[in-house]
């Protein structure tokens, strides 16, 4: 399914940024997203302008800087928000219970796995706080997660610290009350291409297979980017005139198949730093696979202007609702 916000649909181009535009949008991305975290107060309220999907029921209770991946080189650290349920849930509209009696809701929980942006070599967990906190609110439990970022380390160390989350979300599910199979997986930007990578790639999961994925401003392609361009060199190693396969296995569009779960594709359709092309190529894919897709397209929104636009997380809401009840999760394998 296509929804914009418009009737009108750009014809599709191909869109060439040059390395030092792609670096000065990356900065601008990374910057702003910091900011937006860190504006956001201890304790957060549902805004009125943020019509939640649902019935606000939990509070929030959050364990901070948990060591998900160590060795002996590098420490790889996760926030985990959980949802509580308290006498004053309703009244409190979300708020975080500090000071007040808490308990854990029954039963098991879903949980997502947030991923951040920052053009894998940036960024962190805190950025995706206000995502985090909204799902949580209506019965998410999240794992919100840092990886290892290039050009210290270069692909494919990104996409094997979320399979490393994964792992760790499954042997932890008992002390945070997760249902390990109604997990998905939520990210942005660089992180949405993760997010997607997760769930075209499920086999490739070990303990946690992905039920649904929501993704937003995903360069799940790469064609847009010159051959001989130096702007991803230092994440993939290579431009893709000098190695086409690295481009091309960093693709999540590469691996669509028919068994893999439902995903939201959502994008701004006047991004300038990850053409809005490349999330209607990844949604023809995934319908051409008969995989359930959903693209929304954000009439007028660049890449950090839909990040920024919380009333998204109503579709998305919706979206993880349907696909990870309990009737919608298949048996415990």
């Amino acid at each position: 399914m296509h929804r914009a916000d418009s009737a009108f649909q750009r014809p599709c181009v191909k869109i060439m940024l040059p390395w030092l535009q792609f670096r000065a949008l990356i900065f601008v991305f990374v910057a702003t997203m910091g900011c937006l975290s860190l504006a956001v107060p201890t304790v957060v309220f549902a805004q009125a302008t943020d019509a939640a999907p649902k019935t606000v029921k939990f509070g929030i209770e959050k364990h901070g800087a948990i060591v998900y991946r160590k060795t002996e080189k590098y420490l790889v650290k996760c926030d985990i928000y959980q949802p509580i349920a308290d006498a004053d849930a309703d009244e409190q509209n979300g708020e975080e219970t500090d000071g007040k009696p808490k308990v854990k809701p029954a039963p098991l929980m879903p949980a997502i796995v947030m991923i951040h942006g920052g053009a894998w070599r940036a960024g962190s967990k805190i950025s995706m706080l206000r995502h985090a906190r909204r799902l949580t609110r209506v019965g998410y439990v999240v794992m919100a997660i840092n990886y290892r970022l290039a050009p210290k380390y270069p692909w494919p160390a990104q996409i094997e610290d979320c399979r490393a989350a994964l792992d760790w979300l499954h042997d932890h599910a008992g002390q945070y009350n997760i249902d390990t199979q109604r997990v998905g997986v939520y990210g942005y930007s660089a992180g949405a291409h993760l997010a997607a990578m997760l769930a075209t790639t499920n086999e490739n999961n070990n303990s946690i297979k992905i039920r649904a994925a929501a993704v937003g401003g995903t360069p799940a392609e790469f064609s847009w980017i010159d051959d001989d361009s130096n702007a991803l060199v230092y994440w993939l190693g290579a431009t893709r005139e000098e190695d086409a396969d690295v481009y091309v296995n960093a693709s999540p569009i590469s691996f669509v198949t028919p068994d893999d779960p439902p995903v939201i594709v959502f994008h701004g359709d006047a991004d300038l730093l990850v053409p809005v092309e490349s999330a209607r190529r990844l949604h023809a894919a995934l319908e051409e696979q008969n995989v359930d897709s959903e693209l929304v397209e954000v009439a007028g929104y660049g890449h950090i202007g839909t990040f920024s636009k919380m009333d998204l997380m109503v579709d998305v809401i919706k979206f993880f609702d349907q696909h990870l009840t309990p009737q919608a999760a298949p048996p415990a394998e």
